[in-house]
């Protein structure tokens, strides 16, 4: 009997003990952590569309149409001397005008195509009128810059010259032309100066004639 106690004692002394503090933290269910919701990062707003620089126009390809207007004085250049149109008709002015129309292909900043020139100096005398005309058709190349606004135009071609006495006979010879024009143009509208000269065959009265020209413009395309 002693023997049965004093052994439940030993088994009861070998036991863990168990706090009341170790109790409840084995009763209480582990704790989680949770962790805050990431905040959403910023949305950058949408850049704005680029914008073209003032004044700036595209470059454009396709058929083009374009005719100048215009007046200004010429020469005559005969033998090694050069007199003034104005000076043909003594104590007379003549009234003069130039017409140029022009067609053919832009490919961006080149144009490429023809021109026909026609250029009409006119006297009237004692009622009676006479004229000089040239006229040629040229091939023409121009260069143009669309943000500037600048252009300049070279060609060459055949010419034809015409004298018309009092208005009942005329005589017509023929030759060559060579042009050049340069000037500002904004929105197929163009001021330029341009200058023709032409040089004809020995059957001529004169070797050649030349006019410069201050012109308006209308481009289109």
């Amino acid at each position: 009997m002693r023997a049965a106690l004093l052994a439940a004692i030993l088994l009861a002394a070998a036991a863990p003990r168990v706090t009341p503090a170790q109790s409840d933290a084995e009763a209480a269910p582990p704790e989680v952590a949770v962790a805050a919701p990431a905040e959403a990062a910023p949305v950058a707003p949408p850049s704005p569309p680029a914008v073209a620089p003032a004044g700036a126009e595209a470059k454009r390809s396709g058929a083009y149409l374009g005719f100048s207007f215009g007046t200004g004085r010429g020469d005559v250049f005969a033998g090694g001397t050069t007199t003034s149109i104005d000076d043909l008709v003594p104590g007379v002015s003549p009234t003069t005008l130039a017409l140029m129309l022009r067609f053919g292909w832009a490919s961006g900043n080149l144009l490429f195509g023809f021109q026909m020139n026609l250029v009409r100096s006119q006297w009237e005398v004692s009622g009676a009128t006479s004229a000089m005309q040239i006229a040629g058709l040229d091939v023409v190349t121009t260069l143009r810059d669309s943000q500037l606004g600048l252009y300049a135009r070279v060609g060459v071609g055949p010419a034809q010259l015409t004298f018309d006495a009092n208005g009942t006979s005329s005589q017509t010879w023929n030759g060559t032309e060579a042009m050049l024009g340069v000037g500002l143009s904004h929105g197929g509208f163009g001021v330029g100066i341009d200058y023709v000269r032409q040089s004809y065959d020995s059957s001529a009265p004169i070797d050649g004639a030349g006019y410069l020209l201050a012109t308006l413009s209308l481009d289109l395309g």
